[in-house]
């Protein structure tokens, strides 16, 4: 495992055509700068916040480092081209920016954190990568972590999976008797989630209209229908996830759920309409409708 620089995985794609580096184009370029906070007693120390701007210039997530002590490390999410972006940016647009989108936040970062935060260079967050259908060679090299899957850190997802290929691995050596056979075993069950992981949480990070339609929509659509019928229609994408359901199975669930809801919406429309259309003739067929029908005739 070599993470996201995949001087492995890109040494087995040119050796062996079933080891396949499929890779997406960042079309929502973030980048980031951490944040340190100290917060005081009150706070809850082991939760994470989360916020954004509205407008969507920054995004601000912090994570305790520190439980105890309720120490966090924040990670603040900034587009590429953003003056705050820069490297020796400017100390009070950066504490402008924070009093105005992070009010609950500004008063714990101190004027020397805010500087160093300001002065020093945005880190790039990883593009949304996978490899597949084959993660291994013979019985030599095996893939884990994220040099099969590379996502964006929004909702630790890449993490948790990297411990997934641990225990999986484990888990397939220990049922079979060679390595060759354990190695094939990991890439069957593992291969497919790597690549469910990756394509649902690119659903997560497209801009725009596309996100909308691939994050704001379907969360807005399992809410409601859940709610109404929670035995025939599952929670939303990131609820189910955190249900420990494997990757595969929270894709094909989302995709059943969401051939239902078109199936329902349109039903009800098509019902509507012609709800209307049959008021309509009933109304053009009383006498006084065909009376004026003539008169105007």
């Amino acid at each position: 495992a070599d993470g996201t620089a995949r001087t492995v995985a890109m040494a087995l794609e040119e050796n062996d055509r079933r080891v396949r580096i499929k890779r997406y184009d960042d079309d929502n370029c973030r980048v980031f700068k951490t944040v340190p906070l100290d917060l005081p007693e009150g706070w809850r120390g082991d939760v994470n916040y989360s916020t954004r701007s509205k407008g969507g210039r920054m995004n601000f997530d912090a994570l305790p480092s520190d439980a105890e002590n309720r120490r966090y490390c924040g990670v603040l999410l900034l587009r590429e081209g953003d003056a705050l972006a820069q490297e020796d940016s400017s100390p009070d647009e950066l504490r402008a920016l924070m009093k105005e989108c992070l009010p609950q936040f500004e008063p714990f970062v101190n004027d020397e954190n805010l500087n160093n935060i300001a002065k020093k260079p945005a880190s790039r967050l990883p593009g949304f990568r996978y490899v597949g259908p084959r993660i291994h060679k013979a019985d030599r090299v095996v893939l884990l972590g994220d040099a099969i899957h590379t996502v964006k850190p929004y909702f630790g997802l890449g993490a948790n999976s990297a411990f997934e290929d641990v225990t999986s691995l484990d888990k397939c050596l220990d049922e079979h008797d060679n390595g060759a056979d354990a190695l094939k075993a990991f890439s069957r069950a593992r291969a497919p989630e790597a690549k469910a992981l990756v394509q649902i949480s690119r659903g997560f990070d497209r801009p725009g209209f596309r996100g909308f339609v691939s994050f704001i929509l379907p969360i807005i659509l399992d809410s409601i229908f859940h709610a109404k019928f929670p035995k025939v229609f599952g929670p939303n994408t990131i609820a189910s996830l955190q249900r420990r359901d494997t990757f595969v199975r929270v894709r094909w669930n989302k995709r059943r759920d969401r051939l239902l809801q078109v199936a329902v919406l349109g039903s009800g429309l098509y019902l509507a309409a012609s709800s209307v259309r049959l008021l309509a003739r009933l109304a053009l067929s009383t006498p006084a409708a065909r009376r004026t029908s003539l008169i105007g005739a």
